[in-house]
């Protein structure tokens, strides 16, 4: 009678054991690092959290600063390509005629993704990356390296979106935009306390519910302070809101308060109407096949007809 051999576990090579071991490594520094910073780790520190002898972790890096730069470049290069190639996407789809949202949209929720679905390692990056960008000693570098082309990108499809806005306001916005994403991704916990709980700092599904549109809004003309066109256009005629009387009316003698016009004080409506982003739109939204057009719900993607812009998912006009 013949015994069969039972088959041996497949052991894994030299080159497998030091892959697996530098994850194990890069994954500890990751997590120290996001909370205390470059200077407030040691590699023992890194060390005793993996569990070996100290001169192991010099073995694969050579220094702290090495090992750190490793950590953050594991993850920044998978979001910036994810990012670029979301933008990419975004503009073939938008035909020639992206909004703010639209871009805005593949640019975060793209990056937002990634914490929600990528578990605690994600969440731990994120508050790195937080800690980077506002490190001007060194930080700025790094993001220059590996984020600069993925921004321009977005640069780019923005200025497409506000052909009218003043360069310099483009930037300003795009500022403005990664100074409230990187509070975010920092998770501090502020706005825990003082909402009494009701807001959560690690919740990535509500920012990313909220974010692109409130940030759109600032793009929106109207009687409104804009993130985007603060002060004149490139044409050099001022925004809406600088030759807006006080009577209420715009400067196209829209009727506050109607379908399609600014909004009244305390960003009220008359009728049944209700404000978005200053805007008066119908409170229900249209049929699917009139989405796009003016004070409808945007298209998928955040396309609206002709000249109208989308701005929190209605299109209005932006003049």
């Amino acid at each position: 009678m013949s015994v069969e051999k039972k088959s041996r576990p497949k052991s894994s090579t030299k080159a497998e054991q030091r892959a697996e071991m530098i994850e194990k490594i890069l994954d500890a520094a990751e997590y120290l690092f996001s909370r205390h910073g470059l200077y407030g780790v040691t590699l023992k520190d890194v060390a005793k959290h993996v569990g070996v002898h100290h001169t192991l972790i010099n073995y694969y890096f050579n220094d702290k600063k090495k090992l750190f730069d490793a950590v953050f470049e594991r993850r920044a290069v998978i979001t910036s390509e994810r990012r670029l190639r979301a933008l990419k996407e975004y503009e073939v789809a938008s035909a020639g005629k992206p909004t703010v949202e639209g871009a805005l949209r593949a640019f975060l929720d793209t990056d937002l993704d990634l914490y929600i679905e990528g578990g605690d390692g994600w969440k731990n990056y994120a508050a790195l990356g937080a800690q980077v960008a506002n490190t001007p000693e060194w930080g700025a570098d790094m993001m220059d390296k590996h984020f600069d082309p993925v921004v321009l990108r977005l640069i780019d499809l923005l200025k497409a979106a506000l052909p009218d806005s003043a360069e310099e306001d483009i930037f300003w916005g795009y500022h403005f935009v990664t100074g409230a994403l990187m509070l975010t991704l920092a998770r501090t916990g502020r706005i825990d306390k003082l909402s009494g709980g009701l807001c959560k700092s690690g919740d990535f599904i509500a920012v990313k519910e909220r974010m692109a549109t409130f940030m759109t809004a600032g793009s929106t003309p109207g009687p409104i302070s804009m993130v985007w066109a603060a002060g004149k256009t490139r044409s050099g005629r001022t925004t809406s809101s600088e030759s807006s009387s006080g009577s209420g009316s715009t400067a196209n003698d829209c009727e506050a308060g109607q379908v399609g016009c600014a909004c009244l004080p305390m960003s009220e409506c008359g009728g049944d109407l209700i404000c978005a982003s200053e805007i008066c739109v119908p409170d229900e939204p249209c049929a699917p096949r009139d989405a796009g057009s003016e004070t409808c719900q945007c298209t998928e993607g955040g396309g609206c007809n002709g000249d109208l812009v989308c701005a929190s998912n209605r299109c209005v006009d932006p003049s």
